[in-house]
């Protein structure tokens, strides 16, 4: 299926069939982590004489998952991760269609608002995907807890909330340092300070593997109806011709 987009006076071109997950899977046998929690878990649900598990002589598969979307692959949050007016994502998102550009940076001890400059130069999107250097494969499975890993720097989150991004996806467990007991990034890119009403997103623990090239795509990001302040996701990306 192609569809076009019509965005910012432009027209674009979008093919369905050519889309990038991004995501991580929750569950997966070499699991993302992050902040020292344990391992998404499935089992297999038993009750009573019921075995959940053909293979154990059950009539069907039946599976318990017992996870935490922060710390167990790819997921989205909105501001109710850091709000007192306790909101879930469910029914803080009503759009999944967005327009977004891509670009690669190089990943040190964080990401600086000099690292983000070309976004002076690209046509302007409601989303930001964010992808880090180096880029090995093993993100997809890699344990990020205790290792500082690479976090954005509040001048650089004000610099993406000043560029009207509205959704934020990137290949880190935190647009904060796992240090910063206060969430400074999350806050400025919430407008926390102005209330608790924001509809913007944040999105962690992707994977976009190196073939994907930088440029400006249409985003589905896909979530399941829970209600809870984050939520595993699957970030579909579509290029934009």
């Amino acid at each position: 299926m192609k569809a076009k987009i019509d965005f910012n006076n432009q027209t674009y071109t979008v093919d369905f069939a050519k889309g990038f997950d991004i995501s991580v899977g929750v569950g997966a046998a070499h699991q993302v982590n992050a902040y020292g929690m344990p391992n998404a878990e499935i089992t297999t649900y038993r009750s009573g004489g019921f075995v959940g598990d053909v293979n154990a002589g059950g009539s069907c598969n039946v599976r318990n998952i017992k996870f935490n979307p922060h710390g167990n692959g790819t997921h989205t949050e909105c501001v109710g991760h850091v709000s007192k007016n306790y909101q879930t994502i469910n029914k803080v998102l009503h759009e999944y269609m967005f327009v977004g550009n891509l670009i690669t940076v190089e990943a040190g001890e964080c990401i600086g608002a000099d690292d983000l400059q070309v976004l002076d130069k690209l046509p302007p999107a409601e989303a930001l995907v964010l992808r880090t250097l180096p880029n090995g494969a093993d993100k997809a499975h890699f344990n990020h807890s205790g290792a500082n890993s690479t976090y954005i720097h509040p001048q650089a989150m004000q610099f993406i909330v000043a560029k009207g991004i509205k959704h934020l996806i990137l290949d880190l467990p935190s647009v904060d340092a796992e240090t910063d007991p206060d969430l400074t990034a999350h806050k400025i890119f919430w407008e926390l300070a102005s209330g608790e009403t924001s509809q913007k997103t944040i999105t962690e623990l992707v994977y976009i593997p190196n073939e994907i090239a930088d440029g400006l795509y249409l985003i589905n990001l896909m979530l399941p109806n829970m209600y809870c302040d984050a939520v595993p996701s699957k970030p579909i990306l579509y290029p934009l011709r």
